[in-house]
């Protein structure tokens, strides 16, 4: 038996309901590195139309109430800004948020996002996100960084650090650490003011409540 969490990207707010959700899921083929490449992944692109799999959910430990209200682990706290660091196919679970709050016409709650992938064709939603920048530069910024770019990119290049964390971040910030100087990261963390605790939480996405 093969069990995997996944994040939905739609439906992300109440409008968008119908009976179905759509979910991201990259396919990892087999390689040196992993030479069954990944399992669920892999048996997910060879179902027929018509077969079918077992879902439960929703599940996790934070849930987002709107207009910058976060319950985590059944604590209310409060963000007027949120920076998120994602990874790969992790974007899924800022993108739940990113969505939610961007379409909500009265969420006035600031996002930045950096965005971390091997090479620009890893970079999921990538057409997504930068529609959502395009429409809500006052309110959304996302960086993407790559660390192995083709000479074309014309974006960051190299590893989460400091210097980006800065650069992109903002105080009062939930996060999916994805950081490869971990000390560094953390001092430029206390450089926007945040220290850990309450402000600085692990971002393993969303148990969505509509309010």
């Amino acid at each position: 038996m093969f069990i995997r969490s996944y994040t939905s990207t739609r439906p992300v707010i109440e409008t968008e309901e119908d009976g179905t959700f759509e979910l991201v899921v990259k396919k990892y083929f087999p390689n040196n590195d992993q030479p069954g490449g990944r399992a669920m992944s892999n048996l997910l692109d060879c179902m027929s139309l018509n077969e079918q799999i077992e879902l439960c959910g929703p599940t996790g430990g934070i849930e987002y109430d709107g207009n910058g209200k976060f319950t985590i682990e059944g604590k209310e706290t409060h963000f007027n800004r949120v920076t998120l660091i994602l990874g790969g196919s992790g974007i899924t679970l800022g993108y739940q948020l990113i969505a939610r709050v961007l379409e909500s016409e009265c969420d006035k709650t600031q996002i930045a996002a950096i965005n971390v992938n091997k090479s620009e064709a890893d970079v999921l939603e990538r057409e997504e996100l930068q529609s959502f920048k395009d429409k809500h530069r006052c309110q959304f910024r996302i960086e993407h960084v790559v660390s192995h770019p083709s000479e074309e990119w014309d974006g960051k290049k190299g590893h989460v650090n400091a210097d980006v964390i800065r650069e992109v971040g903002q105080r009062g910030i939930a996060l999916q650490p994805a950081c490869n100087d971990p000390e560094g990261c953390a001092a430029s963390f206390e450089g926007l003011g945040v220290s850990g605790g309450e402000e600085l939480f692990w971002f393993l996405g969303l148990k969505q409540r509509y309010s």
